[in-house]
């Protein structure tokens, strides 16, 4: 999922379009939730990110 996430962003997708995908396809949040949201897919962007990195993130 994380991969997914990475990938769908550094191919141009907002954080808004990627929530949306991962929600049409059922896919659960970390945390087993149902909903994504795009500060949840910002998160996870930022967490992905090696320490100490500025990673800018597109909304």
């Amino acid at each position: 999922m994380v991969a997914r996430i990475c990938r769908e962003h550094a191919h141009g997708a907002s954080l808004a379009e990627i929530a949306r995908r991962l929600n049409r396809d059922e896919i659960p949040t970390g945390q087993g939730g149902r909903q994504w949201w795009p500060s949840t897919v910002r998160a996870v962007l930022l967490r992905s990110s090696p320490p100490g990195s500025a990673r800018a993130v597109r909304t």
